[in-house]
């Protein structure tokens, strides 16, 4: 969960989970609360893997994706934003053996 006016730069999602183990993403939402536009997406290492999704610059703009995003074993997740505006974002998933 956070609930910044921060910008996000590779903010930690989830630390890796270690050898053996993956991270699955289930749920994601996102909204900003102020009129300034703003991305967002979700990063393994160096590789996008979920977005960018772009809101316009409308306070009260957001994004819900669910589904199963596995990411790579071994490996943490992070997430980077555009904009240093009000925004809240909620991370959901689970960690399984593979």
């Amino acid at each position: 969960h956070e609930d910044s006016s921060s910008a996000l730069t590779d903010a930690s999602v989830q630390a890796d989970p270690g050898d053996g183990f993956q991270i699955v993403i289930t749920e994601i939402i996102f909204s900003t609360g102020a009129a300034t536009a703003c991305n967002i997406f979700f990063e393994e290492g160096a590789s996008k893997v979920l977005g960018p999704w772009y809101l316009e610059a409308v306070a009260g703009r957001g994004v819900v994706w669910r589904g199963k995003k596995h990411i790579t074993a071994s490996t943490a997740v992070t997430v980077t934003t555009s904009a240093a505006i009000a925004h809240g974002l909620d991370v959901q998933g689970y960690i399984q053996a593979v």
